[in-house]
């Protein structure tokens, strides 16, 4: 068996200089970013390590005014990648939302990277509706300003695809399936591919949907005959919060 194992003499060299230090403690240094960032992910044997530096890095990159936008872009990305790979999933959606507002850029491929990302987490965490939405609207802007890159319009089209099937949006899913080629049509091995990289267990999520259903239906009766149009839009606004902390449009996932 192969082993996992980085043989690079960069990448050993900076787990020499990362060992010695504690990711809690250490004073934010740019070469000490760029370690960190060059060795989260890199060797799966000192996997244990991987977050607590992508939270050392994310954190200095932003205490160093010198650090740059490309590191403070990168450390940020790692981190998010980082708690979403722990399962740190509503943390994650945080950052994800920080690096949209650091990009600003929704024209650019890796915003569309991000918005995916984003989407699939608030979707893990049942926030259906609001994740929904913006892997929607990723996906029309890939169809806008990416309809050449065929991977990024795949993989957005697919977990758009798995999260309409999951929430039992038949319809939506029907459209959107239809656009899909047939290597990528549900069921096949480059569609179970994508689904599990982006929404592990997403075979559970009709429950997340049914408990969310179940809380506005519990609450409706409890409320005066002329407040429960109000406890329900608000209660549909706490399970779907928009950016802008505007009203959901009533989504009842």
């Amino acid at each position: 068996m192969a082993s996992d194992r980085n043989p690079d003499s960069n990448a050993e060299a900076r787990l020499a200089r990362l060992s010695r230090l504690d990711p809690a403690t250490a004073a934010p240094a740019v070469e000490l970013i760029d370690a960190a960032l060059g060795f989260v992910g890199e060797d799966r044997t000192y996997g244990q390590l991987w977050l607590p530096w992508a939270r050392y890095a994310y954190r200095a990159a932003r205490q160093l005014h010198h650090a740059g936008y490309d590191r403070v872009v990168a450390a940020t990305r790692t981190y998010a990648e980082m708690l979403r790979g722990e399962g740190h999933r509503q943390q994650a959606i945080g950052i994800w939302q920080e690096l949209r507002g650091l990009r600003g850029q929704p024209a650019d491929p890796a915003d569309i990277e991000d918005r995916i990302a984003l989407a699939a987490d608030l979707h893990a965490v049942g926030r259906c509706g609001q994740a929904i939405r913006e892997i929607g609207d990723a996906l029309t802007h890939a169809r806008n300003d990416h309809s050449l890159q065929f991977d990024l319009m795949i993989r957005c089209t697919v977990v758009y695809l798995a999260m309409l099937t999951a929430c039992r949006r038949d319809s939506d899913a029907a459209l959107v399936r239809a656009g899909l080629p047939a290597a990528y049509q549900p069921g096949k091995p480059l569609y179970r591919l994508l689904v599990t990289d982006y929404l592990p267990g997403i075979e559970e999520h009709h429950d997340l949907c049914a408990v969310r259903l179940d809380a506005l239906i519990d609450h409706a009766p409890a409320a005066p005959p002329g407040q429960r149009r109000a406890v329900l839009a608000r209660l549909t606004v706490e399970m779907n919060p928009r950016r802008d902390g505007g009203q959901c449009e009533g989504e009842l996932s």
